[in-house]
């Protein structure tokens, strides 16, 4: 899968279709297995690319949270601590990422 930036939008790239996400709908992406889930407020999708390639491409209001999760900042509703160092993220519609705790202080400044 290719990946390519054009205007506000991610182009994902595959043999059969491309794919444009709006920058500003993604509410976080997350990484599974060798796959990374690109998370927005009505859908997501699913692509075969590291979430260091996607990061490059995004606004400093995306911001890795943990190991496995790259957030924007500007789509959190609350945080709520999960464990002594852990929390989760909730966006609209329920839907939720981790934050280490360590990367708290990177939200609020």
């Amino acid at each position: 899968m290719r990946l390519a930036k054009y205007e506000n939008n991610i182009l994902l790239h595959d043999s059969v279709k491309i794919v444009f996400i709006d920058i500003n709908d993604i509410l976080f992406l997350e990484k599974l297995g060798n796959d990374t889930y690109i998370h927005t407020v009505d859908k997501t999708v699913k692509a075969s690319v590291s979430l260091k390639n996607i990061h490059t491409l995004l606004s400093p209001d995306f911001f890795r949270s943990h190991r496995s999760f790259i957030i924007n900042k500007r789509q959190i509703v609350e945080i709520q601590v999960m464990n002594a160092t852990c929390y989760e993220v909730v966006f609209m519609k329920q839907k939720k990422a981790l934050i280490k705790k360590e990367k708290i202080n990177e939200i609020i400044t």
